[in-house]
């Protein structure tokens, strides 16, 4: 947050979102009773002192901390005006330089659709300049002011909208929230599927065995033609495709923080997947889970 505020460099709000949204959230229980120390990318999740040995609980103080800190980061004060970093509907009010303020209303169902709405109220009509992050993933994001199309907006960059703002101003943005398979930078051939912010994720409980082995589908930019699926008892689903040898097969994935809600073997998750993946057990391989104490 800190590196945030001091170079305004919208590279660390893509990080902060990605990490709010995936293994922060991820660490709390559903009734907000315990923590994790760390978040797996495969296995399941255990209480704080179980994975570090030392029995203590400071990550339920710690981790709630982190929550509270996010909104002081969703929409900040730049030089020339408001900034806004991230897109959950909430409302703003900014000082301005004159000593007046705008507030700023912001709708949308974010991350779950990409289609964002600002109504832009300053106190009376005053020019100024609003900063909207375009997120580095969202690869074709576009904006609209009262209606009409805004251009060069550059992925991974702020757009700064610089004129005199009246009252019920309106910005729209669709973001770009196509399904991606990402390469293991560590070179392991595995690969992650993500949308947008969020990180998607296997798990035994809503992943059901097919027969065969397959690789994910995706085009030569990594674009993968995911279906948007019913979320029963996680937050976000999608169906993904594999090719398992000219078949085409659907394997279903949550959101990552959904992802081994129970902190039990019934959801065990998988977040990097070998290429190819046993479909007939598409978690074979990993560790076996701990065994609770």
């Amino acid at each position: 947050g800190q590196l945030l505020r001091l170079t305004g460099d919208p590279l660390y709000a893509d990080e902060i979102e990605r990490s709010a949204y995936n293994p922060l959230l991820a660490a709390q229980k559903d009734d907000g009773t315990w923590w994790c120390h760390y978040s797996p990318l495969e296995g399941r999740r255990q209480p704080a002192p179980e994975q570090c040995n030392m029995h203590m609980n400071c990550c339920v103080a710690n981790g709630p901390r982190g929550l509270m800190l996010l909104p002081r980061l969703a929409v900040m004060n730049g030089g020339n005006g408001p900034m806004i970093n991230f897109y959950e509907p909430g409302t703003a009010t900014v000082p301005l330089h004159s000593g007046n303020t705008v507030q700023l209303e912001i709708k949308s169902d974010y991350p779950r659709a990409g289609v964002v709405e600002v109504v832009v109220r300053p106190a009376s009509a005053e020019n100024f300049t609003l900063s909207l992050r375009i997120p580095a993933w969202s690869r074709a994001t576009k904006v609209e002011l009262n209606g009409k199309t805004v251009t060069d907006i550059k992925p991974g960059d702020y757009a700064r909208l610089t004129r005199t703002w009246k009252p019920g101003d309106r910005v729209r943005l669709a973001l770009d929230f196509t399904v991606s398979c990402e390469k293991d930078p560590g070179g392991s051939g595995r690969v992650a599927i993500t949308r947008g912010p969020v990180v998607f994720s296997l798990d035994k409980r809503i992943t059901k065995p097919a027969s065969g082995s397959g690789v994910v589908e995706a085009d030569t930019r990594g674009v993968v033609k995911a279906v948007a699926a019913k979320p029963v008892g996680v937050r976000m689903a999608l169906d993904v495709p594999f090719d398992a040898g000219g078949k085409r097969v659907l394997l279903r994935f949550c959101d990552y923080a959904s992802a081994g809600r129970t902190w039990g073997e019934d959801s065990t998750l998988r977040v990097w997947l070998p290429q190819p993946l046993n479909l007939a057990d598409p978690f074979a391989g990993m560790p076996a889970p701990p065994k609770q104490p």
